[in-house]
């Protein structure tokens, strides 16, 4: 029996202006996809008692919308410590592919779509020594 293990690497871009990082997960595609396109499994992992999630709606298809708030959280980042962020779906191809932007309401400039901001958060799944799965964002 092979054993999976979870290996990340994340790096901040030359200009500062986001972060890439790839994960790599023992999971079947489609399981990856969904748990996080579907708000029902989404707020079974994507919660704490620092940063409770509130909702999760995700429209997953090209021009879809996203939305997410949490809870009164103990974390405080530019001075909002209720979390919201939302953006639009730019690419699906299930269970391989999903690109949105996003946009926060603890950045600085919330009009600026680009770099932080409006980041192409893309997800991308490939097969690897069985059901690992590598997500790229």
């Amino acid at each position: 029996m092979t054993t999976a293990t979870a290996a990340a690497t994340a790096r901040i871009t030359p200009d500062n202006d986001s972060v890439a990082a790839e994960v790599f997960m023992a999971a079947p595609p489609e399981r990856v996809f969904h748990a996080l396109v579907d708000p029902e499994q989404l707020m079974q992992w994507f919660t704490s008692e620092i940063c409770p999630t509130k909702f999760f709606e995700f429209e997953a298809r090209p021009g879809g919308r996203y939305r997410y708030a949490s809870g009164q959280s103990t974390l405080t980042v530019n001075g909002v410590n209720k979390f919201e962020c939302q953006g639009e779906v730019l690419e699906v191809d299930p269970p391989r592919l999903l690109a949105y932007t996003w946009i926060a309401n603890w950045h600085d400039d919330k009009t600026r779509h680009g770099g932080a901001l409006g980041t192409d958060a893309r997800s991308q799944r490939h097969p690897r020594e069985g059901h690992a799965q590598r997500l790229v964002r």
